[in-house]
């Protein structure tokens, strides 16, 4: 199957005050919050979701499986449903095969802790995509139909990449029912970030150029946020601050942390935050300002406060070392964070106290091992 981010795409590649007495910490402070995973062989045609306590405390629990292809992409969400302790996951991951090398071969599936079931809510998915869930709860996809390869000829002459028909769609997640609420053409649009209540953030490349749009799931309105932001990657959103930050290309050799404002009038102003040489920086903001990236050179995490110069030095932070960090969430209280740690020789999840000390790293040679979400805090106090 051809993967979602074709090859234009990897040109750009894929965070001193007073301390507090120990006893005066808060006794939630202590306890390391569960998390929800995707686990399996890297070969095998079945996955299974877990909620797991990183510091061993406490076996995990399986809370359901699902089929798929051999070496399928697998990425999920939660939404969180009736039970606190169980929350609803939905998985994507490829069911069918691709005959020629098409990109929208996967399904979404619900997985029901409670109920003990998993179900097939609908196929069609762009590969390697994940679903997304707006603050309202709202939960989109990614869909479409390959479109026509390109001559031979005019690949040879410069990079032409494939155009398809692309559309976003609402699904319900109880019944599957599909609902479009955008359509257009071109290579990608990618569900980049949830925004303030049923809005979304879309990242939309086309021959033409690639546009930030921010799409009501509600109603289908779309605003366009900026008409062009160059080839772009690893967006999040700054609720409180109403900043979107991304990762971007300037050139070959010199990549860019960038944001934009999420709701000021078009076009929305870039402002560069961070410049290197590495196209894997990752940059994530978290809910005080903080922008973590992973360092060039594979140094491990590091925070970049909200206020800094365009050329400071970040703070390196990096609690498991040497190695390419990619920052995945921090919990609601802003406690925890959750990164996925790789090197030369393997790859962990790790959560770590974001001011630094515990740090707890989920691992195994044999799995291959995916961040789904934090569990909610009943869960992680069991």
């Amino acid at each position: 199957m051809r993967d979602l981010h074709r090859p234009l795409l990897l040109l750009l590649g894929v965070l001193a005050g007073c301390v507090t007495p120990a006893s005066a910490q808060p006794r939630a402070a202590a306890v390391v919050p569960a998390v929800v995973l995707l686990r399996s062989a890297p070969d095998a045609t079945r996955t299974t979701v877990v909620l797991q306590r990183p510091d061993g405390q406490g076996a995990a629990t399986v809370l359901g499986t699902f089929a798929h292809l051999p070496s399928s992409a697998r990425h999920a969400a939660l939404l969180h449903g009736e039970s606190a302790t169980q929350p609803l996951t939905l998985a994507i991951a490829a069911d069918r095969e691709s005959p020629r090398g098409g990109s929208y071969h996967s399904a979404l599936f619900r997985i029901d802790a409670a109920a003990g079931t998993t179900t097939r809510l609908c196929g069609e998915l762009a590969d390697s995509s994940r679903p997304l869930v707006t603050a309202r709860g709202t939960v989109l996809v990614q869909r479409g139909t390959d479109g026509v390869d390109p001559a031979p000829e005019a690949s040879q002459q410069h990079l032409v990449e494939r155009t398809d028909d692309l559309r976003l769609d609402v699904i319900d997640p109880l019944t599957g029912v599909a609902r479009t609420v955008w359509s257009g053409r071109g290579q990608l649009a990618f569900l980049a970030t949830a925004l303030r209540d049923d809005e979304v953030l879309v990242y939309h490349l086309q021959d033409s150029g690639s546009a930030l749009l921010r799409l009501d799931a509600g109603s289908g309105q779309v605003r366009v946020v900026h008409p062009d932001i160059g080839l772009a990657r690893d967006f999040s959103y700054d609720a409180a601050r109403d900043e979107v930050v991304f990762a971007r290309a300037l050139s070959p050799s010199v990549y860019e942390i960038a944001s934009v404002r999420a709701h000021d009038p078009t076009p929305a102003t870039i402002t560069p935050r961070w410049r290197a040489s590495s196209d894997h920086l990752m940059p994530r903001v978290l809910r005080d300002g903080t922008i973590g990236l992973a360092l060039p050179d594979n140094r491990g995490l590091a925070w970049l406060p909200r206020d800094a110069a365009l050329q400071s030095a970040p703070t390196v932070f990096a609690p498991r070392g040497d190695g390419s960090d990619a920052l995945l969430a921090e919990t609601d209280d802003g406690r925890w964070i959750a990164f996925r740690h790789t090197t030369d020789h393997d790859e962990s999840v790790v959560l770590s106290a974001r001011r630094g000390g515990a740090v707890h790293a989920v691992t195994s040679p044999d799995e291959a091992i995916e961040f789904v979400g934090f569990a909610p805090a009943s869960a992680s106090a069991r």
